[in-house]
This record gives structure tokens, C-alpha cells and sequence, in this order.
């Protein structure tokens, strides 16, 4: 079909956000980024917490129930592996956790001092080494250093591989540590450091570490939906989606997650407001996951049980990382639905909304893409610009601008009330 400009000259119902509703967008923030939700993660309970939060946000909103989740709460479960203390020392030195190392998210807990043994590239080349270390014993004495040749040299090397497999703890390097979650135990004492202690490492003759792990198992998790009924046609929808999940925490670190992605899930909750009480033609839903951060579980759960028909959503707007926008926003599949994107490129052509919209492919990178797979058509739009923080404890509602907030939120409120005239069907090309 075809989409022209005239849509948007009647259009300019949107109110932007307030101030006084920007202080409540900051609440929000500071309540899901609270120590008392742990990081949003899963040692403390604060994913459920958080989820428990967002339903009853739900029900003052006034949003309606589906029939399979009378109180907002879809549950499924998950395992995931998670670390009560973490504690490294390069030469009896103490290292900070979160800045200078991170556990690798799928480690086992251990506990001892180990020598270090340098896997650099020229180690593992060099033939009479490589036979050395096939023969040597005790390798659980030692901690391997690797590089990332030599990394990428052991994919290919089997039998060396499979030797190393018996060391009692191993140490990689990243030019920043970043946080991540991974569901089960399955490899020795790992730590990540950053680059910039790579001397110290080296200068090292020995680490000790203590790393006290749990996996659990079967641990209860919640998407949370409800919606507002539309005027017309009530059982057709458009979705506005968020994670409300994070990293959690680590012993006594926990990792706020403000812009990944309280950003997102306050922005919901704000729209979600403003379409109680200025219904469309169409029904809005409106779903809070769980679980993205381990590999958009919550998504994957709701695409394999929907709530409604997903040949009933119109449209989707998948909201991750808008606590920023300084340098604008990006819009996911803008490349693949290029109509639709069209369309929101003119709404802030004629509105100057945002400082810039920059469409991409398609990606796998947060809670749209089950949906695209099923064949419904969806954005995820991120802002652009900002705290650089991600996946770390900087990550704190008082990092974030919210330069591009009441942008973001007129737009898409301008996107789906031409969306409601249009009344168009987009599909994959």
C-alpha cells in the first residue's frame, strides 16, 4: 500500500510527556533500580519482584486481563547460574569485582591459589610446546591465560583442547568487562579482566580465587500482559513489548540496569497510561517480559503461548535502551518493514521528534525477534547517544538523560494512531 504524507496533517492529538509525569518516569526508574530488586535478577528474587511490581502498576493503571492470565501473570520457569561471592587476588592483591573481572557467567564455584600458564599464540604454534604441555600433569595446579588467537587456534585443536579442560581455573581478557547470565555450570573457574590489567596479569606468578556458585533449577519467572480494548475493532492488537529483567547481582554487587532496560519498561507503563485513557480503534497490549537478558525466554515462552492470536497483532513495538537518545534512535527491521518505517520517518519528518531515525536489518537482539519469526511485523527501537554504561553497575537512573524520552513516546503514540487510520497490513518482503 501506499503512504502519504496527508496522514499526518490531522493528526497532533499526542500530548507530550509532562514534567510532572518525567518525575514519575524517574520514580519508576529509581524503583526498579532499587537495591531491594537486586538488579532484576534471579539470586534475591528480583525478577519476580519486579514482575509482581509491574501487575499491580497494571491494575491501578486499569489495564484489562487475558482469560490465561487473570492477574497479568504469564509463568514459566528456567534454569540459570548464579554467583553468591566472587573474590580474585593477582598476587595477593585484591581485584574489584565488576570493574577489574567478572566471573564468566557459566563457571563452577572453586576456591585455591594456581600458577599461571601463559597460552599465548606462540605457545600453542610452536610444536615441541604443544607436545609439552599434551604431557604435562597436575594441570589443575595451574590457571591458564589465554589470548584470543590462541582461543581461536584451540577450536581447531581437539586433542589440546580437551587437554586443557583439566585446568584448575583459566583467565581471558575483554577491552571492558560486561555482565551476562548463562543457565548452567558447565566450565572450571572463569574470569574475565579487562586489557588493562594484562602487565599486572603477566607480571603475575599466581592468582587465588574463590567463586561460590549456584544453579537453579526450575526457577519460577513471569511475563506480564494486559491491554487496553479498542473501540472498533477489539480483537485485533497493537503490542508495545519491554524486558523488565536484568543481570541481578554478584555477592554484594548488583547491576541496577536503568537503561537495559527500566528505561524501557517505565516507557510501557507510560504509554499504557496515556491509551487507558485515549483508546484507538485497535486493542493495545501492552507485555512486560521476563527472562531476556538468558536468552529472550520470556519472548520465546509468549510466542509458543500466546495469549491471543499472534495472526491478530497489527503491529509491534519492542522498547529496550530509550533512556538516552542525545544521537537519536535506531529502528530494528526498519529495513525489513521499509512501509512502516517509512511511516514513522514521516511522522518525525513533520514532528522533529528525535535528533535522527536509522533504520536496520533484522536482528536477534532482543524481544521482537520471536515475533518477527512468526511472521508478525515488529520494530525495536533503541536510542542512540549518552551513558555508554551497559551490563555493569554505572548502569543507574542517574546516568540517564532521558534526552530523547518524550520524543520516543509522542512518536510512537502518533505511529499507532496513524497506524489505527491506515488501518494497513505489513509483511516481510
Amino acid at each position: 500500500m501506499r503512504i502519504v504524507t496527508v496522514v499526518f496533517l490531522g493528526l497532533g492529538l499526542c500530548l507530550a510527556v509532562q514534567a510532572q509525569d518525567l518525575a514519575r518516569v524517574r520514580q519508576t526508574l529509581d524503583t526498579l533500580c532499587s537495591p531491594f530488586m537486586d538488579g532484576r535478577g534471579y539470586r534475591h528474587n528480583g525478577s519476580q519482584k519486579a514482575a509482581f511490581y509491574l501487575a499491580d502498576e497494571f491494575r491501578k493503571i486499569g489495564l484489562r486481563t487475558f482469560a490465561n492470565a487473570p492477574d497479568y501473570l504469564q509463568p514459566f520457569k528456567l534454569t540459570v547460574n548464579t554467583f553468591d561471592k566472587a573474590v580474585l587476588r593477582l598476587n595477593g592483591k585484591k581485584m574489584q569485582l565488576a570493574y577489574d573481572y567478572l566471573p564468566h557467567p557459566a563457571s563452577r564455584g572453586g576456591k585455591g591459589h594456581k600458577r599461571l600458564l601463559f597460552l599465548d599464540s606462540t605457545f600453542v604454534l610452536d610444536m615441541s610446546k604443544r607436545r609439552q604441555l599434551l604431557q604435562m600433569k597436575h594441570l589443575e595446579r595451574y590457571a591458564v591465560v589465554a589470548d584470543d588467537k590462541s582461543l581461536t587456534y584451540l577450536q581447531t585443536d581437539s586433542s589440546l583442547a580437551r587437554k586443557l579442560q583439566q585446568a584448575g581455573a583459566w583467565i581471558d581478557f575483554a577491552p571492558r568487562v560486561i555482565g551476562s547470565l548463562a543457565p548452567r555450570a558447565v566450565l572450571a573457574p572463569t574470569f574475565q579482566l579487562k586489557n588493562s590489567l594484562i602487565a599486572r596479569v603477566h607480571a603475575s606468578k599466581r592468582i587465588g580465587f574463590k567463586l561460590k556458585q549456584q544453579q537453579l533449577n526450575e526457577y519460577p519467572c513471569y511475563n506480564v500482559v494486559g491491554y487496553v480494548e479498542g473501540s472498533e475493532h477489539p480483537q485485533q492488537f497493537l503490542v508495545v513489548t519491554a524486558h523488565y529483567d536484568h543481570l541481578g547481582s554478584i555477592g554484594d554487587v548488583y547491576f541496577p540496569g536503568a537503561n537495559d532496560n527500566a528505561s524501557g519498561v517505565s516507557m510501557l507503563l507510560e504509554l499504557a497510561r496515556y491509551f487507558q485513557a485515549n483508546p484507538l480503534p485497535y486493542s493495545v497490549a501492552f507485555i512486560a517480559f521476563g527472562a531476556e537478558e538468558i536468552g529472550l525466554k520470556g519472548s520465546l515462552h509468549y510466542v509458543q503461548h500466546p495469549l491471543f492470536p499472534l495472526s491478530d497483532i497489527r503491529f509491534l513495538l519492542n522498547l529496550d535502551l530509550v533512556g538516552t537518545g542525545e544521537e537519536g534512535i535506531t529502528v530494528v527491521n526498519g529495513k525489513i518493514y521499509e512501509e512502516a518505517y517509512q511511516l514513522l520517518s514521516r511522522i518525525d519528518l513533520q514532528k522533529q521528534y528525535v535528533a535522527s531515525i536509522e533504520a536496520r536489518g533484522a536482528a536477534a537482539n532482543s524481544d521482537h525477534y520471536f515475533f518477527s519469526r512468526m511472521g508478525v511485523p515488529a520494530f525495536f527501537i533503541y536510542a542512540r547517544g549518552g551513558s555508554q554504561a551497559y551490563h555493569d553497575p554505572e548502569d543507574r537512573p542517574q546516568a540517564l538523560s532521558l534526552a530523547a524520552y518524550r520524543g520516543i513516546f509522542s512518536l510512537i503514540i502518533d505511529f499507532f494512531e496513524a497506524l489505527s487510520l491506515l488501518a494497513p497490513s505489513f509483511s516481510q518482503p
